[in-house]
C-alpha cells in the first residue's frame, strides 16, 4: 500500500520507509527505513526516540530538499541502532531545483519501476 501525505508523523508512524520527494521537478530524494515495531501505539510509539528520529530525519531532509541541498549518500536505517544502512538501500536521487514544496509519502511496498 502507499499512502501520500505532507505530514511527517503521519507518514513515519504507519510506514516501514518514507520516500522523501524533491521540489519540482519531483524525483525520489531518498527511501529511509524506519525501524519501529511492527505493533504500534498511538500515545506510546509517537513519544519514544525510536518514533523522533525517523521524524527528524524525514524534516531535515525535507528542508534540504526546499533549500536544494543534495541529498546524502547511502540512506541508514532510521531508528535503527548505529544508523546501519540496509542492504539493498539504493542511492536516492538529487533534488534539481527550489520547491514549490517536497512531500513525505509512506510505502509499505516498493513503488512501481
Amino acid at each position: 500500500m502507499l499512502f501520500v501525505t505532507h505530514d511527517i508523523d503521519e507518514a513515519v508512524y504507519p510506514g516501514e520507509r518514507v520516500v522523501v520527494l524533491s521540489a519540482s521537478p519531483t524525483v525520489v530524494r531518498e527511501e529511509p527505513r524506519v525501524d519501529l515495531p511492527e505493533e504500534r501505539d498511538q500515545v506510546r510509539t509517537r513519544v519514544a526516540p525510536r518514533f523522533a528520529d525517523p521524524r527528524t530525519h524525514v524534516y531535515e531532509q525535507i528542508q534540504a530538499a526546499k533549500r536544494g541541498t543534495p541529498a546524502p549518500g547511502p540512506v541508514p536505517a532510521v531508528g535503527s541502532p548505529a544508523g546501519q544502512v540496509p542492504p539493498g538501500d539504493r542511492e536516492p536521487a538529487l533534488a534539481e531545483e527550489e520547491p514549490p514544496g517536497p512531500a513525505a509519502t509512506t510505502a509499505d511496498t516498493p513503488p512501481p519501476h
